[in-house]
């Protein structure tokens, strides 16, 4: 499926007044097969990917997209971010239909954009294909489920996948930041897995005194005294009578 970007992000500014910010617009304006963006707190992952939802519902009729993360509650915030966007706009609000039940669902004329949980096994992702799928934290979903369910729903349909995530721990996620790190180094023209740092501080909405009122030191770390094991203890010693204890007989 051909897509265009640059006119979705035309698309957006008409139809709700949204502008990107630069890494955002840098982040929107790319589209390779497989994206990866290792985002800080409020950059602004979940309006950035609601605005790309929505648009490429609308841009391209039929297609069908599916917003993933580990839990329900955290699927519900890119999907309620589009359904405001969709139902805040006279002409889109025509075409639109939510369904709620068995799990949130919003028809965009031919369109489909549906949320899911990936749980711990990706039981109710299987069966399903899709032209695209946002996974959301990324990095706190299996493995398993991204390599082994997540990733051939797009096989038959060509599709795209999309991982944001604040990081955490060096599985999927991080080995493919780190595949599109190294390919963009040695050429854009053969970045299959681009992906974008997404510091907060790029975003212009954030304030420098916001940013900075949390950095202050850590409280050190109390140290954790090892206590033998059963197994360890001398033979035929009490280890309340070690500290001069007695018990009762």
């Amino acid at each position: 499926m051909n897509d265009f970007p640059a006119a979705r992000l035309a698309l957006a500014k008409k139809l709700w007044n949204w502008t990107p910010h630069p890494t955002q617009r840098r982040w929107l304006l790319d589209g390779h097969k497989t994206k990866t963006a290792a985002c800080g707190r409020r950059w602004g992952k979940t309006e950035a990917a609601a605005i790309d939802a929505a648009s490429f519902a609308l841009f391209h009729p039929g297609s069908a997209q599916m917003i993933v993360s580990p839990t329900y509650d955290q699927s519900r915030l890119i999907f309620d971010t589009v359904e405001k966007l969709l139902l805040a706009n006279r002409i889109t609000e025509r075409m639109v239909k939510i369904v709620r039940t068995p799990y949130p669902r919003a028809k965009v004329g031919r369109s489909v954009i549906t949320a899911r949980t990936a749980d711990e096994d990706g039981r109710n992702l299987r069966g399903h294909s899709a032209d695209r799928v946002i996974v959301d934290e990324a990095a706190f979903v299996r493995d398993a489920v991204v390599e082994e369910v997540i990733s051939p729903m797009l096989a038959d349909r060509d599709g795209q996948l999309i991982l944001i995530s604040t990081p955490c721990g060096k599985n999927h996620f991080f080995r493919a930041f780190m595949k599109g790190f190294s390919l963009k180094e040695q050429a854009a023209d053969v970045c299959l897995i681009p992906c974008q740092e997404g510091s907060s501080s790029t975003c212009p909405r954030l304030q420098t005194a916001a940013l900075s009122c949390p950095r202050r030191p850590l409280p050190a770390r109390r140290p954790i005294r090892s206590r033998p094991c059963r197994a360890c203890r001398p033979i035929g010693r009490h280890p309340k009578r070690e500290r001069g204890v007695t018990t009762g007989a």
